[in-house]
This record gives structure tokens, sequence and C-alpha cells, in this order.
């Protein structure tokens, strides 16, 4: 009796690794936003991207909730968080006060040996519509100097708008 229960905890704690190492994760994507919240005029969130270099800079561009588009761009610097055990993808969390001005649209921006990738939400950038608001999303867009793009589903928690930003196809060459 006691050996049968000895097996079916090992077996339940197999059951529990493997689910923990098989949670999702972009396959295909350079960059790809996971989560992000607005909390008491604090914007943040977690994005997954792929370890092609140890140098890399991950931003979050963002417009006020006038939908007002500062020309050098009001951005967030991400910062490393962890590596996803057994891919070669790693999170980058970013947090920053953003004021009361809230914020309307938001892209993420991923610079890599002489290569910018984006998850501007297909072109259409992320759109905010409340200053509390949760999102998982599954969009992702990358330009490189050949003009690669890739796209996925979108699944939001955020009503959107129809407006449009100078900076939603941005391609900067390096």
């Amino acid at each position: 009796m006691h050996l049968f229960r000895g097996i079916a905890v090992f077996i339940c704690v197999l059951q529990l690794f493997a689910l923990a190492t098989s949670l999702p994760v972009p396959t295909s994507a350079q960059v790809e936003l996971n989560t992000y919240q607005i909390v008491n005029n604090y914007f943040s969130g977690q994005i997954y991207i792929e370890n092609l270099a140890y140098a890399k800079v991950v931003t979050v561009y963002y417009s006020t909730a006038a939908n007002v588009w500062n020309v050098t761009g009001d951005s967030i610097a991400a910062s490393y968080s962890s590596s996803i055990s057994g891919t070669n993808y790693e999170y980058w969390v970013f947090n920053a006060s953003i004021g009361s001005q809230g914020i309307s649209e938001f892209y993420i921006q991923y610079q890599v040996n002489g290569t910018s990738y984006y998850d501007n939400n297909s072109g259409n950038n992320y759109k905010v519509s409340s200053t509390t608001s949760i999102s998982t999303t599954s969009s992702t867009t990358a330009t490189s100097k050949t003009s690669t793009t890739t796209s996925k589903t979108t699944t939001s928690t955020t009503a959107t708008s129809t407006s449009t930003t100078p900076w939603a196809d941005r391609v900067i060459y390096q």
C-alpha cells in the first residue's frame, strides 16, 4: 500500500514537472508581448525575447492618453528578468510611472545584431482604453533589413480605438 502511494506521488510530481516545463513560449517571433497592466499610473509588463546575442536593447514606446506621440518618443527601457528553461527565450520586464496623462497606444522594439524587431500588434499598436487593464496577447511583427514580417492572431482584453500613429510601421536601419 505504501509502495503504491509512493509511486502515485512520484507520477504526480513528474506530471507537474512536465507541465511546468511545457509552458507556452513563442517559437517564431523574436519579440512578443506576454502581459501588461496599468495600475495607479504605473505601466508594467512582461515580454518574450529570443536570445539572439548577448548585447540587446528592448524598449516600449507609447503615446499619451491624448494620443500624442512625442517627437523623441515616450519610452520605457525593458530589462532582463530570466531565461526560459529549455528554450532560447528570455523574459524581459518593464515598469515605469506614466503620470496622470495615461497611455493610449504602445509597441515594443527589440534591437540586436544591427536589426530591429517589433511587436506592434500587426502594425496596429496595442490600444489601451482605460487606466486599469490587463492583457495577454499573441501578436508579433518582426522587421529586419530585408523587411521580413511575421504575424499571429491577436487576443486582447482591452477595447480598441480607431486612431493610428506615424510610428506603427516605423523601420530603423542600422
